[in-house]
């Protein structure tokens, strides 16, 4: 299980537009995340829309309004940084109810550490475990989390010769992470799939250490950590990531991985970095983590 901390940094003619879908706003945050609302223990709350967390979280000091025990146990739960700044204590907690819209999932067993980092008006993360379970598919470009009625092929509606996608498989590791292979350069990769980060962060690491990359100081963007201290961002300039045919062209900034890289392992091949909502977007990308598929629309 983890979060990430992360940084601050239209409509298209959608083949699911007369299928059967619940449509779930999804609001954009001031800095760039998507939020929406859920019913915990009978509760309302706001929380942070994140397919690269690998379960769902409220926050610490959140608990008490929810009506929730913290644990006394703990494990380590993974942020950016390297193998030790990159862990955060978090509690294995029990829930009674989560709602999302009209649906009430069976989850019991969920997670809690600080979300302090995200703004007071936070209340946690929804992540991997309950989008799995709704069957939900995340639609990027048009902020929408889509809800398939029972029964609907979800893989019919963007395939076929007629289809404006190209269905590219994701990659599942044996912790939760999800994955999708890309191209940085000549690199064959692979990155973090995050609908809860704003853009673009690639390890250092690999881009200065393996691929040789030249890194700059970014005039702006800094790392927020958990305690709340700021650390400068480096970037590297003009360079090409591609996922399928898709490509995303431009200055990507760069942070430690270390401990995120440690937990994602490398069965599945070099890991980079994380891909987020604004090169995402950039693609008209719906995520389907249930059937393991990133729908990336035609050029």
């Amino acid at each position: 299980m983890k979060s990430i901390i992360l940084f601050t940094l239209l409509l298209i003619n959608a083949p699911f537009a007369q299928s059967a879908m619940d449509e779930i706003p999804l609001h954009v945050t001031d800095d760039g995340h998507f939020s929406l609302e859920a019913v915990i223990n009978g509760r309302e709350g706001r929380f942070i829309l994140d397919t690269g967390s690998t379960g769902t979280i409220v926050g610490l000091s959140k608990l008490e309004y929810f009506g929730i025990r913290k644990a006394k146990s703990t494990i380590d739960g993974i942020v950016v940084g390297d193998e030790e700044k990159g862990k955060i204590e978090t509690f294995p907690i029990s829930i009674e109810s989560l709602v999302i819209g009209t649906h009430k999932l069976t989850i019991k067993n969920i997670h809690s550490n600080s979300t302090l980092h995200l703004g007071s008006e936070i209340d946690g993360i929804i992540g991997h475990d309950a989008i799995v379970e709704l069957r939900a598919m995340v639609d990027i470009k048009n902020s929408k989390l889509l809800v398939p009625e029972k029964g609907i092929d979800v893989k019919a509606l963007f395939t076929g010769s007629d289809s404006k996608y190209t269905a590219i498989p994701l990659l599942q590791t044996e912790m939760g992470f999800t994955l999708v292979k890309a191209r940085l350069e000549q690199h064959d990769v692979v990155m973090l799939v995050d609908s809860g980060a704003q853009q673009v962060v690639l390890d250092m690491s690999v881009v200065a250490d393996d691929f040789g990359f030249d890194l700059e100081n970014h005039p702006k963007a800094k790392l927020v950590g958990r305690d709340g201290t700021e650390t400068p961002m480096k970037v590297i300039l003009n360079k090409t990531i591609k996922i399928g045919n898709a490509a995303i062209d431009g200055d990507f900034l760069v942070a430690d991985f270390g401990a995120l890289k440690q937990s994602i392992g490398s069965k599945n091949g070099t890991f980079m970095g994380i891909i987020g909502n604004k090169e995402l977007a950039s693609i008209n990308s719906i995520i389907d983590a249930a059937n393991g598929i990133i729908y990336v629309h035609k050029t």
